[in-house]
């Protein structure tokens, strides 16, 4: 089993939310197909409606994927320069780094 952090613009189908687009229901396929192959997955979400140069990184509960909870991190936008994140990520200790983003993936 490896672990994969899955980087994201969108809410996952599966987390708590008013409206989920493109981006979080491809990024739930992603999780769901990672998941069920047997990978652990944690979700770094962009939440790119944090006020301007908002240094923010908190944790969102888990959410079910393939049977399994699977961890999520929401971040503004600035965040993802930071250390703070960073050493959130290297915490979870991922094999690989994959994108789920607004384009075709």
């Amino acid at each position: 089993m490896s672990r994969v952090a899955l980087f994201a613009m969108g809410l996952p189908p599966a987390a708590g939310g008013c409206c989920h687009m493109g981006p979080g229901l491809r990024c739930g396929h992603f999780a769901a197909a990672l998941t069920a192959d047997g990978h652990e997955v944690l979700i770094v979400r962009c939440d790119n409606s944090a006020p301007a140069r908002a240094l923010r990184v908190r944790d969102l509960p888990g959410v079910p994927v393939a049977g399994r909870e699977v961890g999520v991190i929401e971040a503004s936008e600035p965040a993802f320069e930071s250390e703070l994140l960073r050493s959130r990520i290297r915490a979870f200790g991922p094999d690989a780094l994959v994108g789920a983003t607004v384009y075709a993936a």
